[in-house]
């Protein structure tokens, strides 16, 4: 039957080669004659050794004889081994620490102290140099360890344990230490309880470094944590200053009370500046209004002598031509900068490609098959390479080729190298939608803005302008004007400019000038989009040889046809000689 197993077969008694356990003591038997000789001196005695070959029952007789009997006589028996740790005093202190800390039954009264009083205790015994990871050892007084940590330090310092050392009393200081130093580096409850505060242990280490050189330096408040170093060591103590001793305590509130006067002054202070600072600010605001109308002249200055310079350089290199022109409008949108650019977008609005920067006058150019790589040569025999990225620039690169090249070679793939009566002389005229302005043509083609408020006489305000109509290269009208709805504004394309006018303010005009006459045909209402004929012998009626054209005036439809399709930016060689102030970038990376 399996229950009567245990009966019928029990388990041998004999652990054979291994010793006896203290679990072992009911089939320990034949030494009790050694367990009451033992037992007797270990109660006479502070210490007994066992002595006696290897095998011949020691351990067993220690811990299945011994130990079993000193716990009956009511001993609190602590089992080492010493073999298990490689230091006794290790094992002894881990011991003594772990059966206070836990509280265990054996000890007399230690599960009246609590986890927290031991572990102040370790972190008050040890201490740590300024930039040394190496704790040593340290006297605590009996103020910094409290009541309750006073009490375990007692019971580790009774003459049982002797794990520490106690001092004073009778008028003296009462402290404690630890009995060894070399407890610190061998007690593994003390080292685990150094590395948990040490954040705390250096902020103490620290406060007590700087307290004695302030003592050591006649104690000037000079010396004293400023207020970086005081946070850094309250964020490191982390409130715990009741574990400091009184010299260090008193030390902390003379750097607290310092920082706090500091701060009280540094406030005055910043008052005062910026009481300083706003009268500064009401003095200076007329200097720097007057600065910032000196600093945009100066910008449209440069900005016009750009869109000069533009102009001379569109002869040689029309690219570069454009790039400047955006950057005097850049500077300035001023009306030479705009016409500049307005010029140079005209001549490249159906272009897909330009090359630009060669140097000297384009003679010959070839091309890759898929055209991303091209070669172009000038008439001084200086060679050129532009490469088209992936992205829509293009890298100029100047070859400087040691003799002069004239006939450029690339292979395929390119790796290899209402009405108002307005007077008797008005031949066409044309109210604005709100009816107080009218614009004339009279009889002599020029054109009139006239005040045609109702319950007023009329009175001619802008004019005459003109001629409007034929030029050297076209016959007929040629030109288009109308009010474009925004607040009497009319506009007048014709000849070479397209002019927009506010009639309430006649001296203010903005204007869009091109190089030659253009053949205006019609506008659309805000006269910013304009048809125009171009012709290269002239458009003549039905018979004429011309073509239709849009364009639109909009510098910054310019400006991104410009830069796309120049493809490149103004070089440190073509910035030379010209005006300062040009921006860094003209076009978007």
């Amino acid at each position: 039957m399996p229950g009567l197993d245990s009966v019928l077969t029990p388990a041998s008694p004999f652990p054979g080669l291994e010793t006896f356990q203290e679990s072992q003591t009911h089939v320990y038997f034949g030494r009790d004659d050694d367990v009451e000789k033992a037992a007797g001196s270990l109660a006479r005695h502070a210490a007994v050794a066992v002595c006696g070959p290897s095998g011949s029952g020691k351990s067993s007789l220690a811990l299945a004889g011994v130990v079993p009997r000193m716990r009956a006589d009511t001993y609190d028996v602590l089992v080492v081994n010493a073999a298990a740790v490689g230091s006794p005093l290790v094992a002894l202190a881990t011991g003594m620490y772990e059966a206070f800390v836990i509280g265990r039954p054996q000890e007399p009264g230690v599960e009246q102290h609590h986890e927290a009083g031991a572990r102040r205790l370790l972190t008050g015994l040890v201490r740590v140099l300024p930039g040394s990871p190496a704790p040593l050892r340290r006297r605590l007084t009996r103020q910094e360890a409290g009541e309750e940590g006073w009490r375990v330090a007692q019971w580790l310092a009774e003459s049982e344990r002797r794990l520490l050392v106690t001092h004073g009393g009778l008028g003296e200081p009462e402290t404690v230490e630890l009995a060894h130093e070399a407890l610190v580096s061998v007690w593994p409850a003390l080292q685990e309880q150094v590395r948990a505060d040490s954040e705390f242990l250096a902020g103490r280490a620290e406060l007590s470094h700087e307290r004695e050189r302030w003592t050591k330096g006649n104690r000037a408040p000079g010396l004293l944590p400023g207020p970086l170093q005081l946070a850094a060591v309250e964020g490191r103590l982390a409130g715990r200053e009741e574990e400091l001793d009184d010299e260090d305590r008193d030390f902390l509130r003379l750097a607290r009370q310092r920082r706090r006067a500091r701060r009280i002054r540094m406030r005055a202070a910043w008052t005062a500046v910026a009481v300083v600072l706003a009268l500064i600010a009401a003095l200076g605001t007329f200097l720097v209004h007057q600065s910032r109308i000196s600093a945009q002249r100066e910008a449209e200055g440069r900005s016009r002598l750009l869109a000069g310079f533009s102009a001379e350089v569109a002869k040689q290199d029309p690219g570069q031509a454009a790039l400047i022109a955006m950057a005097a409008y850049r500077i300035a949108p001023t009306d030479e900068a705009r016409n500049a650019m307005l010029r140079r977008y005209d001549q490249f609005k159906d272009a897909a490609r330009v090359l630009s920067g060669t140097e000297g006058q384009i003679e010959d150019a070839v091309t890759s098959v898929d055209g991303t790589v091209t070669l172009v040569t000038s008439g001084n025999g200086r060679a050129t390479l532009f490469v088209r990225r992936a992205g829509g620039g293009v890298l100029r690169h100047h070859l400087g080729l040691a003799e002069m090249a004239f006939h450029p070679l690339v292979s395929r793939d390119g790796r290899r190298r209402p009405c108002a009566s307005l007077g008797p002389d008005v031949e066409r005229a044309l109210l604005d939608s709100s009816g107080r302005y009218a614009a004339a043509k009279t009889p002599g083609g020029m054109l009139e803005l006239w005040s045609a408020k109702a319950g007023q006489r009329p009175r001619r305000m802008i004019g005459p302008l003109g001629p409007l109509g034929a030029n050297d290269l076209f016959t007929g009208d040629g030109f288009t004007f109308d009010f474009t709805g925004r607040d009497g504004e009319f506009y007048l394309a014709n000849g070479s400019s397209v002019r927009f006018q506010q009639a309430s303010d006649p001296g203010h005009f903005e204007s869009y000038d091109f190089e030659t006459n253009q053949y205006f045909m019609a506008a659309a209402k805000d006269g910013r989009t304009l048809l125009r004929a171009l012709s290269a012998s002239g458009f003549r009626g039905n018979g004429g040889s011309g073509r239709l054209d849009l364009i639109r005036l909009d510098p910054e439809l310019w400006k991104r046809h410009l830069c796309r399709t120049v493809g490149r930016d103004l070089g440190e060689d073509e910035r030379r000689g010209m005006p300062t102030g040009l921006p860094d970038r003209i076009c978007p990376a």
